[in-house]
């Protein structure tokens, strides 16, 4: 029994033995599961008065299982360390563990286990932010013969920590640009070389704004954000990093803060077959503008190029069947609509979503709201409507005809959005005791009916609109229509006069194209009159003039217009006149005519739009010796000739470059649109003269146009040479043009003659024999310029 037990014993000690031999025969480097590192954060630097918290990693080849898990600190005479070994991360440090006058002490490690974890804090004792910078090696090892030193051949794993000196730790810094209206400074920072997770003290950034500081907020990940007062534009602002209430190094950069370009953001429907106002067709496509502003006026343009975020909002539930797409992305949930979807603006200043609805039910709102530089626009709400249609007769409800007579009624049928109603549609429309049935066509339908034998007043009534049953063909009322107002018609034999002659303004100015009325154009004439009948046709025509209804509700149509008097015989028409002068107006009304002028004003030096540059240059060419003389002209888009003589804003300059001795330059275009320009040139002069004017309505570069004639001067190139070969009286000759001063050498037969042609027509002959057959040639300084042959005569 004693035997087997110290066999036993003496078993396990060789075992112990062998497992000891062989740790301390392997090198530390085998020891790649033992390590030593930070218990958060990487890096071995911290703040002079941080607490900095290591952790061992023992592994799976330590045999004491951590119990001879050991620190060893070391480091220079002249401060105390706090420490202590824990399981616990946050263990309280024991104070003054290593004395100042010490250089190197080994601390056990507490409660080390293979399977917990155990750590080691320390920190300067007593250190201040003024403190020097220092540093403490630790190392974590595995006595394995308890002698309390670190044996080259134990499992071992060092690491130095330099805890800094405020004043030797510097920082990084970045403001990003603030814009006028922000209520917040947002940037990044960070200290550099520094383990920020071992830094227990409060590290903040504070804002400054013209050198005051304002606010201050904890560094999160680096990035930081602090809310201000809403920044003024060009104001200056700043920031440090703070650890405690200590700056740790330089501020950022100073930013001035950007103005605002943006001063109004507005939102709108664009106006489509889908969409007009705040009402959209149900389920279909249309757009939303933002646009950006740099002014609350009328006069307000767009700004271009700048950021803006949309949100989107809805009162449906959206879901597999029931989405919204905006600019591509389809939404199957109402709570991940966009809240700031990032657009930029284009060179007017406008965004556009493009949104489409699927399985929204009528009366479904979406909303949108656009912001740009802090400033936000509405929420514009969009409706979504089914279609109901408005039927509307043409004309002003009433009309006139002879007894008998025949007349039509026109009717247009069109959806809240002006759009047609579509085939498989029809009016139902009542005249005296006869209903009639016209199917649409494009939307528009024409109903004939023949007027009472007598006179009477009778009312052409649009009953009903249909629509086709397209499986059962039959027809039945749309419920939901709006019919059209009756047509009072007149049947009467008394003729047409005009109880009150067609008027207008003696004066008005050039219509131009504008957007503001759906006639497109200004400086309308409004043409008022009256007749003895309601509802009488009545025509006004005036060759290159436009006209529109009283509204300018329709575009406006060239040369002739027919509208209808009202129920007291009143009519009013919008004129538009284009070329200054005098336009006349010619009326007629049944069987009456009338006439009427009116001035049309000269437009001013703002209304230029085409200008141009001639000269007597030739193909723009010009020999030397010779004056230029060049015309600029001005008109605007019909032709009126334009004087920009600074009465207005506009401006008009000419410059001339390169050759010749210029004339004075007009700063002014005169009564008839045109400055002259002269330009004498030298009889050597040769190259380019080049003329450039430039016109701008309101003086700026903007609006500026240029236009550029550029005149070669050269010497006129020499007449070709000519020779002309014949006969007369016995003799054969040669005539040689715009060769004077030319050798001319001419062979007849066999036989050469010689001259110098004296003059640049000069003739050359010699007598031979009638009906001889000579053979002519012609050399003109050695170049053949003639071959014939002749028959003398």
């Amino acid at each position: 029994m004693f035997k087997n037990t110290t066999r036993r014993g003496l078993a396990i000690a060789s075992a112990l033995s062998l497992a000891f031999a062989g740790l301390v025969s392997a090198p530390a480097s085998a020891n790649v599961a033992f390590e030593l590192k930070p218990s958060a954060g990487t890096g071995y630097n911290t703040l002079v008065t941080e607490t900095f918290t290591l952790e061992t990693v023992l592994g799976s080849a330590n045999p004491s299982g951590g119990a001879q898990l050991k620190y060893a600190v070391s480091k220079a005479t002249g401060f105390d360390v706090d420490a202590v070994s824990s399981t616990s991360a946050t263990a309280a440090l024991v104070d003054k563990e290593i004395l100042t006058g010490s250089t190197s002490e080994v601390v056990p490690a507490a409660g080390a286990t293979q399977t917990s974890r155990n750590y080691f804090r320390l920190a300067i004792d007593g250190a201040t932010t003024a403190s020097a910078s220092v540093t403490v090696t630790v190392t974590a090892f595995i006595d394995v013969d308890n002698d309390g030193v670190v044996d080259a051949a134990e499992p071992q794993s060092a690491q130095t920590i330099s805890f800094k000196k405020y004043s030797d730790v510097a920082s990084v810094v970045a403001l990003t640009q603030p814009i006028q209206g922000d209520t917040s400074l947002k940037g990044t920072a960070s200290l550099t070389d520094i383990n920020a997770d071992q830094v227990q003290s409060s590290v903040t950034f504070v804002a400054s704004i013209g050198g005051t500081a304002t606010g201050s907020a904890t560094l999160a990940s680096g990035v930081y954000s602090t809310a201000v007062s809403a920044l003024a534009a060009n104001a200056t602002v700043s920031a440090v990093v703070k650890v405690g209430t200590t700056q740790i190094g330089a501020a950022s950069s100073t930013l001035t803060v950007t103005a605002a370009s943006a001063v109004v953001v507005t939102a709108s429907a664009v106006t489509s077959d889908n969409a007009k106002g705040t009402l959209v067709r149900k389920n279909s496509a249309f757009a939303v503008t933002g646009k950006v502003l740099n002014g609350n006026t009328s006069t307000a343009s767009g700004v271009a190029g700048v950021a803006v975020t949309a949100l989107v909002t809805t009162s449906a539930t959206l879901g597999s069947s029931t989405t919204i797409t905006v600019n591509g992305v389809t939404y199957t949930d109402s709570a991940k609509l966009p809240t700031a979807l990032a657009l930029t603006t284009d060179a007017s200043g406008n965004v556009t979503l493009n949104v489409t609805s699927a399985g929204l039910a009528a009366d479904a709102t979406i909303g949108f709201r656009f912001t740009s530089q802090n400033v936000v626009s509405d929420l514009f709400t969009t409706t979504q409507k089914d279609a109901q249609y408005t039927a509307t007769a043409a004309g002003t409800g009433y009309l006139t005809v002879a007894p008998s007579g025949a007349f039509s009624v026109d009717y247009t049928v069109a959806d809240q959005w002006g759009v047609a109603a579509p085939a498989g549609h029809r009016v139902a429309v009542a005249y005296n005791g006869t209903t009639k049935y016209v199917n649409l066509s494009a939307g528009a339908a024409k109903v004939d009916f023949t007027a009472t034998s007598s006179a009477a007043t009778l009312n052409v009534e649009n009953i009903a609109l249909e629509s086709q049953n397209t499986s059962t063909l039959n027809w039945s009322t749309v419920s939901t229509a709006v019919t059209a107002s009756v047509v009072v018609v007149k049947a009467t034999s008394v003729a047409a006069s005009f109880t009150t002659a067609p008027t207008h303004s003696t004066a008005v100015d050039v219509a131009r194209a504008t957007t503001s009325n759906t006639a497109g154009f200004t400086n309308k004439v409004e043409i008022t009159g009256k007749v003895n009948h309601a509802g009488q046709s009545v025509t006004v025509t005036s060759t290159g003039a436009k006209f529109s209804n009283a509204s300018q509700g329709v575009a406006a149509v060239a040369n002739t217009y027919t509208t209808t008097a009202d129920g007291n015989g009143n009519f009013t028409i919008s004129a538009y006149v284009h070329v200054a002068g005098t336009a006349t107006f010619n009326y007629v009304a049944g069987t009456a005519t009338a006439s009427t002028t009116i001035k049309v004003n000269t437009p001013n030096g703002t209304n230029g739009s085409a200008l141009d540059v001639t000269s007597n240059a030739a193909g723009n060419t010009i020999e030397p010796g010779k004056t230029i003389v060049a015309k600029i002209s001005l008109k605007d888009e019909f032709g009126n000739v334009i004087a920009a003589d600074d009465a207005a804003t506009e401006s008009f300059g000419v410059t001339v470059t390169g050759l010749g001795f210029v004339g004075a330059l007009p700063t002014k275009l005169n009564s008839s649109g045109e400055a002259t320009v002269t330009v004498l040139l030298g009889s050597a002069d040769e190259g380019n003269v080049v003329i450039t004017a430039t016109y701008s309505k309101d003086g700026t570069t903007a609006n500026a146009i240029t236009k550029v004639l550029t005149i070669a001067v050269a010497k006129a190139a020499a007449p070709e040479v000519n020779a002309v070969i014949g006969t007369y009286n016995g003799r054969w000759a040669v005539r040689v043009e715009n060769a004077k001063g030319s050798v001319v050498s001419v062979k007849v037969g066999g036989n050469w003659f010689k001259y110098t042609s004296l003059n640049e027509n000069y003739l050359f002959s010699r007598k031979s024999v009638k009906g001889r057959t000579l053979a002519v040639a012609v050399y003109v300084n050695g170049q053949l310029e003639n071959v014939a042959t002749i028959v003398v005569k």
